[in-house]
């Protein structure tokens, strides 16, 4: 096979195989396209073995470095090019992955993070703190696709072309937030949200590439505000941290909910997000419930 073939077949494998959000996805292709770079200069062509494929994982693991992308990527890669023998002899890594932990902070800070974003990541840090969407759905965000008018108490918002896993499914917006999403969409009626114009009659690659971009400068001024705000590693996941959290102070709230709006496949996964001092109020709130007795 020549280079083409290897990375539209690794490709197919990826579309077919796995739900991975496009970022991701590219992220991955880029992994591979660096490890065909360095067998072809390393071998003088893209022939290679198994020690060609641990000696890549050693260079990608040096110092702090983890590889947890590069493993699961060449994993992929090695199945999509029928070496399914070959990942029993990938190299382990050293490392655990850590636990990243996102202690709690309130919507009064919340509210003083979006005031100190400029356009657009102010409203895209709205929608994401009051409605729990990763930063891809949020910033990909069609006005066609939101709804006014559907409930009397809350905003729908349809995602699915840019949703992890292309998962379509709907966002829940309290009704009190419709001015600030008419402001968003001026006089607009079609389109993305938060993408300029010319971005409509582009294709998908391009169009997460600019979310990649994108995503960049808005981790980048997060991280800024939050030093201001004593948060370490304010980041676009952060603040789905930081939705989980206050959605399981509200009275009824339960993990299974937040679950459902977090687009999460796995009841695990949505636990990870609570922090533990909103774990040990939401056990508390419960305890001290009336239709409680223990």
């Amino acid at each position: 096979m020549d280079y083409k073939q290897i990375i539209d077949n690794f490709e197919k494998y990826m579309l077919t195989n796995t739900k991975l959000m496009s970022r991701s996805s590219n992220l991955y292709k880029r992994i591979i396209k660096n490890f065909l770079l360095y067998v072809t200069k390393k071998n003088r062509s893209l022939s290679f073995n198994i020690d060609d494929v641990n000696q890549f994982i050693n260079i990608k693991t040096t110092g702090s470095k983890r590889g947890f992308n590069t493993k699961y990527a060449l994993k992929c890669f090695l199945i999509s090019i029928g070496k399914n023998d070959w990942i029993y002899k990938l190299k382990p890594l050293k490392n655990k992955p850590r636990k990243k932990e996102f202690p709690y902070f309130d919507r009064i800070v919340m509210h003083k993070i979006i005031k100190g974003l400029k356009n657009p990541y102010n409203g895209i840090a709205l929608i994401q703190s009051k409605t729990g969407a990763r930063f891809t759905e949020a910033a990909t965000i069609k006005i066609q696709d939101i709804f006014f008018n559907l409930h009397e108490k809350f905003i729908y918002i349809q995602i699915g072309e840019y949703a992890k896993g292309m998962k379509k499914r709907r966002l829940i917006m309290n009704k009190k937030y419709e001015a600030h999403l008419r402001r968003l969409m001026g006089n607009n009626r079609f389109g993305f949200l938060f993408l300029d114009n010319k971005y409509d009659s582009m294709n998908q690659e391009v169009i997460s590439k600019k979310c990649e971009l994108m995503l960049k400068y808005y981790n980048r001024d997060l991280n800024k505000i939050g030093e201001m705000q004593n948060i370490v590693g304010l980041s676009s996941h952060y603040i789905r941290h930081h939705y989980a959290d206050t959605f399981l102070l509200q009275p009824g709230a339960n993990i299974d909910k937040l679950k459902f709006l977090l687009g999460h496949s796995k009841i695990d996964t949505t636990k990870d997000y609570v922090s533990k001092d909103i774990q040990d109020k939401y056990v508390e709130h419960y305890l001290e419930r009336d239709d409680v007795d223990i």
